[in-house]
């Protein structure tokens, strides 16, 4: 299957290489990471001789390393990106869109649809900290998206510049997605019906974004509901921004003594110094199962940062961006109390270049 979608995915930038009528170009970003982990071992009452998960660890990487391409041509409009690392080349976008009108689209592939606006809809080239926040992972690890993404069909209302709502079909595994040609063991129960979410955002005034989606659970494809909201606001020195999210977990479909609930939400801010430096802060939270007391038997860890950052953007022509993020990180889990674990202090730096 990888390597299927990877020869469509070269297919389609040749093909967008090769229109000369229509607008298209290529982009690419590249980010190098460093990251150090020291932890307060003696403060938590851990041997840092005998445990491991205690012991300092540093590493560098390389995070992101997309390429990708845009095409439009009136009212049609395709988007195809990759990341290549060291350890994988993974199709990350290929999607096609119409524009019926001014005010209804669809789209169709695989794509960031409804759902976390702080995961795929937030730029990777664009991140706050170097890190996304705890809940919006938590959302797209639970549903079965990768970096946001899904294979469906959305439409999309927009009525006016001000607001836009509409509703996803998709499904959440690409295995779902693929009919025939398997054993009959193999073969994929998805249903009849795709998984379902609504979604709304609106700009009510100047620097003020407001949304949300709710997605429906499904037997056959992901018992998870989710619910989330984020409100943003930005002006020319300073921004704030409140991400939530709950999930409404269903493990066994039929048994709901079963069901709990997860939930989590980021408070973040930055202030801009100058055109090229911003200091941003961050609180943010996940309850695994709010249904259950820490201390309770299976009662999952509560898990908290505290992060604060630096951004430096370099002055650089309208063809690369080029930036710096340092960032620490303070976590702050909540355990039981006869648990003891080494709270862990990160130290981050990423090293971003952006090509359009």
């Amino acid at each position: 299957m990888k390597k299927v979608m990877l020869t469509l995915a070269v297919l389609f930038l040749m093909t967008l290489a090769g229109t000369a009528l229509a607008e298209h170009s290529v982009w690419g970003l590249m980010q190098t990471w460093y990251t150090y982990t020291g932890y307060d071992a003696e403060a938590a009452g851990v041997d840092v001789a005998d445990d491991y998960e205690a012991k300092s660890q540093s590493a560098f990487g390389l995070k992101r390393g997309f390429f990708g391409a845009k095409y439009k041509d009136g009212d049609f409009k395709a988007s195809l990106f990759v990341n290549a690392t060291p350890t994988e080349t993974k199709l990350i976008d290929m999607w096609i869109e119409l524009a019926v009108n001014e005010q209804f689209s669809i789209r169709a592939g695989r794509f960031a649809g409804w759902g976390a606006q702080s995961v795929g809809l937030t730029s990777s080239a664009a991140l706050d900290l170097v890190q996304r926040p705890i809940a919006g992972l938590k959302w797209a690890s639970a549903l079965d998206r990768g970096a946001g993404r899904t294979i469906g069909l959305q439409a999309t209302v927009k009525p006016n510049d001000k607001f836009k709502a509409g509703i996803l079909l998709s499904s959440p595994d690409v295995k779902a997605s693929v009919v025939g040609g398997a054993a009959e063991d193999d073969v994929v129960d998805s249903g009849m019906v795709p998984q379902i979410d609504l979604g709304v955002c609106a700009t009510p005034m100047e620097g003020l974004k407001i949304g949300g989606s709710y997605g429906l659970a499904n037997e056959k494809l992901c018992t998870t509901g989710n619910m989330t909201a984020f409100g943003y606001y930005s002006q020319e020195l300073f921004f704030a921004k409140v991400d939530y999210i709950m999930l409404m977990n269903n493990p066994d479909w039929d048994e709901d003594d079963a069901d709990f609930t997860s939930m989590g939400f980021a408070v973040t801010g930055g202030y801009n110094v100058n055109e090229q430096v911003t200091l941003v802060g961050r609180y943010e939270t996940w309850d695994g199962n709010t249904d259950t007391d820490i201390e309770d038997a299976g009662g999952d860890a509560k898990l908290g940062n505290i992060s604060f950052g630096v951004n430096y953007a370099f002055k650089t022509d309208n063809k690369f961006e080029q930036r710096l993020q340092f960032a620490f990180t303070r976590r702050m889990d909540e355990t039981a109390d006869d648990t003891d674990l080494a709270d862990p202090n990160v130290i981050q730096a990423v090293w971003q270049i952006l090509f359009k």
